[in-house]
C-alpha cells in the first residue's frame, strides 16, 4: 500500500487484479485533490477473461496454444482465444500464446 507522502498529482497507479480466471489491468492517474484528501479514491474494477486462457486454468500454457490450433483447424470461434483480435481464430492466435507463455509479449 502507498499514502499520499509517496504520490504525486499526475502519477499513474497500474492495478493488475485477478481470481484465477478473469483478470483486469487498468491505469489511474492522481488527482491533485486525491493528494490533498490523504490519498484516498475509489474505482470499479471489473475482471474479464484472461486472454489466451483458452482452458480456463487461470494461466497461459503450451496447452492453451495447441488448443487454440486445433480450434483454427476446425473453423471455431472464442473471444478469449483471439488474441490477435481480428474476429477469428488461427494459427496467429496460436503463436501469439506461445510468444507470450515464453514472455516475449503480453496479451
Amino acid at each position: 500500500m502507498l499514502d499520499s507522502d509517496c504520490v504525486s498529482a499526475g502519477d499513474i497507479l497500474r492495478f493488475d487484479a485477478t481470481d484465477g480466471t478473469n483478470s483486469s489491468v487498468t491505469d489511474h492517474t492522481v488527482t491533485a485533490d486525491e493528494v490533498d484528501d490523504g490519498g484516498l479514491f475509489e474505482f470499479n474494477l471489473t475482471l474479464g477473461p484472461i486472454p489466451g486462457n483458452v482452458n480456463g486454468d487461470g494461466g497461459l500454457t503450451t496447452a492453451d496454444a495447441t488448443i487454440a490450433l486445433q480450434m483454427a483447424v476446425r473453423g471455431e470461434y472464442s473471444e478469449v482465444a483471439d488474441v490477435s483480435g481480428d474476429r477469428a481464430v488461427t494459427s496467429l492466435d496460436a503463436l501469439m500464446i506461445l510468444q507470450a507463455v515464453a514472455n516475449n509479449i503480453t496479451l
